[in-house]
């Protein structure tokens, strides 16, 4: 398996890409419909995180988990649930959100701080992050795309950006 890459540094999601791929009214559509998928992340994230996964370890029919961070600014436990998908006994999540420009928060916490804690169904794991290398993104990207129903293409051509896949792997001892 090749060797996963250190979390590189943040980008300021400035970039631009010429004519977008999924034409001008799609995109429009597209981020139309952001605050309505944001307010029901917002209540699956409180309700996996209230009830230590009880509830909400499936989201539309995809397996979740809660990430735990240090915030980068503040020093202090930050949390999020997301999708994943199993690769051995890693976890691969994506930093899409959801087509932003800009990386999510818990991806800029952990390229200033690689160890976190995964919890599933109220199992706590310390994990260290990479980001996937260009092969193990590669044959990743696929998978976790399918899995997730094209939506992480769909951000991907959002984004004007890689989107980068991140790797969870247990610490050991």
């Amino acid at each position: 398996m090749p060797a996963a890459t250190p979390l590189p540094a943040p980008d300021d999601g400035r970039e631009t890409a010429g004519p977008h791929p999924l034409g001008v009214h799609a995109t429009r559509v597209l981020r139309a419909a952001y605050p309505l998928q944001r307010a029901v992340y917002r209540v699956h994230d409180w309700l996996y995180r209230r009830t230590d996964g009880r509830v909400g370890r499936l989201f539309a029919r995809r397996p979740c988990l809660v990430l735990t961070t240090t915030g980068r600014r503040s020093g202090r436990p930050r949390t999020v649930v997301l999708v994943y998908v199993l690769d051995g006994d890693r976890w691969v999540v994506v930093g899409s959100n959801m087509g932003s420009r800009r990386p999510p928060a818990w991806l800029l916490n952990l390229q200033d701080a690689p160890d976190a804690t995964v919890t599933i169904a109220g199992r706590r794991t310390p994990v260290r992050a990479t980001v996937a290398s260009p092969g193990e993104r590669e044959r990743l990207w696929p998978i976790v795309d399918r899995r997730n129903y094209g939506q992480y293409g769909r951000y991907q051509a959002l984004a004007d950006r890689t989107i980068l896949l991140v790797i969870l792997e247990p610490v050991r001892g």
